[in-house]
């Protein structure tokens, strides 16, 4: 059974398979990379390292050119992978690839790549860190230039160098605890309880506050929800399309005309943002509008920021009992106010934006007000280490021990070096795990099973 600890040679389509392309990549990585290649394309006999080469892919047996491309040969050591590496440029037909990619497993000289497996070999042999492979699979995953540009600070080793010094901050700890285990006998005070506590103090602080801005950046990378909440014919749907510069949403001046949530991405500065176009609050008529009321309701809690939508006409009581938390308040149909209307009294309490949705006037005043906010709630994530999940888990793990370690010397002082030096070492694990340099074969598996499979 194929494992990710095998020197089986692996192949693989290393391009998107989801739909047809102009070009598809297949590589072929292991000690026969080059001969399961030559199998299908005979002419590769005199194949030179690192240059392109045009080739004809063939059938094994019928010998029917199937296709025609480039191909590109790494020695040993010199490839991504570290091993015998040869990948053939071909043309990017789903059908086609694949085709080709079971003819050349069929011949017994490679097998079908696990998920990751290739970037596994690299980091194996080698030629790349698991902080740089799970940089590149953020790359290639990321929705957002807040997560390309996260990805690309993870690649360089100043991004892990606040870690690396709370590290060695760690094994100097333990150090002096598990020096004074020697000399328990002797009277001998390696270090104090006093300069002990204050050291972990130091260390926590630090440790709380990366994982705050941590915290932030997972929630920026995961996207934000705004949300448009009000009575029916505010002009929430029309504000909702001259947000987003389009009509995506129906307009009506029958109340109750959206009855479910209506959502589209849109950028916001540096942020990604799921706007949010919701049913109007009020007593429903039909069974339909009252679900999506409900659903209106159920998006206030999990929403990150809330624009509440008046106009002038709008009734104070659904705003006051609804607004149960610090959002921006929008006055709609500001335009009317030359005709002799007045802005509502509650939403003007709370420094309401006057825009007109129709008119597409103080639009670009509610973009910049709504990025504040988000700036205020998770901008500190902004220049942020962005973790994996697992990284994460392990640097809050590294917290944990660090709390207790702080217990047993609030309640006991320093009599008890064993079990401090057993959570020292708890939180050295978590913390070079964080960094990449020591890593669990189940764990390396679990990572690498959720690349893609060509990668």
């Amino acid at each position: 059974m194929a494992n990710y600890f095998s020197s089986d040679t692996i192949a693989a389509i290393a391009t998107c398979t989801l739909g047809d392309a102009g070009i598809g990549v297949l590589r072929f990585s292991g000690p026969q990379a080059f001969n399961a290649a030559q199998n299908l394309c005979p002419k590769l006999k005199n194949i030179k390292p690192r240059y392109l080469h045009r080739v004809f892919v063939n059938h094994p047996e019928t010998k029917e050119v199937l296709d025609d491309g480039l191909a590109v040969y790494f020695t040993q050591g010199e490839s991504f992978t570290g091993e015998e590496v040869i990948e053939l440029q071909l043309h990017g037909g789903r059908f086609l690839l694949q085709k080709i990619l079971q003819l050349a497993i069929t011949t017994g000289l490679c097998r079908l790549a696990l998920p990751g497996e290739f970037s596994f070999r690299a980091v194996q042999n080698g030629k790349m860190s698991l902080q740089e492979v799970q940089s590149i699979k953020q790359l290639i995953d990321a929705q957002s230039f807040f997560e390309v540009q996260s990805a690309r600070k993870r690649l360089s080793k100043k991004a892990y160098a606040n870690f690396l010094e709370i590290k060695e901050a760690l094994q100097s700890l333990l150090a002096q605890v598990e020096l004074s285990i020697d000399f328990v006998d002797q009277d001998v005070e390696v270090i104090s309880q006093a300069k002990m506590q204050e050291e972990i103090k130091k260390l926590l602080n630090t440790i709380n506050k990366e994982l705050a801005q941590m915290k932030a950046a997972q929630k920026i990378a995961q996207g934000l929800r705004v949300i448009l909440v009000g009575e029916p014919n505010v002009g929430k749907s029309t504000l909702f399309n001259a947000i987003l510069s389009q009509d995506r949403a129906l307009v009506s001046e029958e109340p109750g005309t959206t009855r479910d949530v209506i959502t589209e991405s849109i950028s916001i500065g540096p942020y990604r943002v799921e706007l949010a176009d919701t049913a109007g609050i009020r007593v429903g008529t039909g069974k339909i509008e009252k679900q999506g009321i409900q659903k209106t309701r159920d998006l206030l809690e999990k929403a990150d920021v809330v624009i509440w939508v008046l106009n002038l006409n709008s009734a104070e009581s659904v705003f006051q009992k609804s607004k149960t938390r610090q959002d921006l308040v929008v006055i709609n149909k500001w335009d009317l106010v030359e005709l002799g209307g007045l802005p509502n009294v509650a939403a003007a309490k709370v420094g309401a934006i006057p825009v007109s949705a129709l008119k597409g006037e103080g639009i670009l005043e509610l973009l910049h007000a709504i990025q504040r906010d988000l700036d205020s709630r998770v901008g500190l994530g902004l220049n942020s280490f962005l973790p994996t999940e697992l990284q994460f888990q392990a640097f809050s793990e590294c917290q944990v021990s660090l709390m207790q370690i702080q217990d047993v010397l609030k309640s006991q002082g320093l009599s008890s070096p064993e079990i401090l030096s057993t959570l020292f070492r708890t939180a050295l694990n978590a913390i070079s795990f964080f960094v990449g340099e020591t890593t669990p074969d189940d764990v390396l598996t679990k990572i690498f099973s959720e690349f893609c499979i060509g990668k």
